[in-house]
């Protein structure tokens, strides 16, 4: 299981491990690739491959940017590569409207 943490400035991913689902523990911070701070992340794999895919949302020192990055890992244990181009990107930052990318 992966988290951001917010606690700490900036924030930090963590991976946690577990053997039965329940019990989580085992606590790693994770790196991942992009100048942006981690906000949130939703993490799946494809049952048999070893590849993480991981949704991000990112802010700034500027604030947050709204817009979603697909990252990677190749195992449970490498840091996240966050691609250079946005899955979607924010339209208005004043409402939620978002612009398909790919």
């Amino acid at each position: 299981m992966w988290i951001v943490d917010i606690d700490p400035n900036p924030h930090v991913i963590y991976r946690y491990t577990s053997t039965d689902g329940v019990h989580f523990g085992n606590k790693q911070a994770v790196g991942q690739s992009s100048p942006y701070y981690p906000w949130h992340i939703n993490t799946m794999n494809y049952p048999g491959k070893s590849t993480i895919y991981a949704l991000l949302t990112m802010y700034s020192n500027k604030g947050f940017t709204g817009n979603l990055h697909l990252a990677t890992a190749n195992n449970y244990t490498d840091n996240f590569t966050v691609q250079s181009s946005l899955l979607l990107k924010l339209k208005d930052s004043s409402c939620a409207t978002m612009k398909m990318l790919y």
